[in-house]
């Protein structure tokens, strides 16, 4: 039951994209239901993008398709609508060089493509999220070297706003009523947002990492196990009512961060989840109710079926087929492998 009391060690769901949430969940068991399918690992294991196309495509009865596709339909189809479709594209005269020769490279086979695109139209029944995926559009032009400029860039960016930045040291953030959560040998301590968007918004922030690209693996372990765990204990403890944890990280001004200096930000709803992580939280219940299922259990192995994740003990890592953004990963687990 989410609805609880008592603050749960969290499951962690991280999606990566413009800005990079950590979605902070209570524990959901991962309990095998009566209605859950047997799927094999990566049972269909697709070549790429257009394959998948193809084996997903009820309508082209001359593909052959893996022994395993019908549960895999199944289960797909429980979670998601899926439509594939095209309108045919009409290149003028005047740029079929550029697009046959230019764009593709004299490749015929992929210039036919683009007069006769496919879109996968992917929506999840319980949450509604709609994605499309064109397999072209990884080809699209693109300024050339734009990559490695915007890189230096953003790396002389972080460089210039070093001088006086507050965040380097905690002498210029305001702190908690309780006081900070301090981790000395690595200098990561918490803070209170000065201009809050939630009744109680903390951070941690890694005082000696001004640049987001230097946090190790060990860093960013003891910001979200240590730091950020007990800052959620210890607002549960004096606001007992205080039962859903929210952990967001935004990098730079395009995600929506205000300080270029790294920092997780805290917060957490009464008796529910806040915005996207309620919606979700809603989605689970609706789908159990309408199928049996565990939600996130059954997306997982959907996702290894088709090839587009994999386990490593009690934590599964999925590219959703059904992102809000593109270059979108979820990492679920619980416990300490997570």
């Amino acid at each position: 039951d989410m609805m609880q009391v008592t603050l749960k060690k969290p499951v962690i769901i991280a999606l990566t994209c413009v800005t990079l949430f950590v979605l902070l969940l209570l524990h959901q068991h991962y309990t095998a239901y009566p209605t859950r399918l047997k799927l094999s690992s990566s049972c269909i294991r697709p070549t790429n993008v257009e394959n998948l196309l193809d084996i997903l495509n009820t309508s082209d009865s001359q593909v052959k398709r893996p022994k395993c596709y019908d549960a895999v339909r199944e289960l797909m189809d429980r979670i998601y609508r899926v439509e594939i479709s095209g309108a045919d594209v009409k290149v003028p005269d005047s740029m079929v060089e550029l697009v046959r020769d230019k764009w593709f490279g004299g490749d015929g086979d992929l210039y036919k493509k683009f007069e006769h695109p496919r879109v996968m139209i992917v929506t999840d029944k319980f949450t509604s999220q709609t994605s499309t995926v064109n397999p072209l559009r990884a080809l699209r032009p693109k300024p050339s070297k734009a990559g490695s400029a915007e890189k230096l860039a953003v790396r002389e960016m972080i460089e210039a706003s070093k001088p006086g930045c507050n965040f380097c040291t905690d002498k210029e953030t305001l702190e908690d009523t309780f006081g900070r959560v301090v981790w000395e040998k690595s200098h990561i301590f918490t803070a209170e947002n000065a201009f809050r968007f939630y009744d109680y918004t903390g951070m941690v922030i890694p005082a000696d990492i001004h640049d987001f690209m230097e946090i190790d693996a060990q860093t960013f372990e003891t910001m979200l196990t240590y730091s950020a765990l007990t800052w959620f204990g210890n607002i549960h403890e004096r606001h007992p009512e205080k039962t859903h944890p929210v952990l967001i990280w935004d990098i730079l001004g395009k995600a929506g961060a205000s300080q270029i200096h790294p920092h997780i930000q805290m917060f957490v709803g009464s008796g529910f989840y806040p915005g996207k992580l309620g919606e979700l939280d809603d989605a689970g219940r609706r789908y159990k109710s309408a199928t049996g299922g565990n939600y996130l259990e059954d997306i997982i192995d959907l996702h290894i079926a088709l090839g587009l994740g994999f386990k490593h003990k009690s934590s599964a890592v999925i590219v959703p087929i059904n992102p809000t953004k593109d270059r979108e990963i979820w990492v679920i687990g619980k416990g300490q492998y997570l």
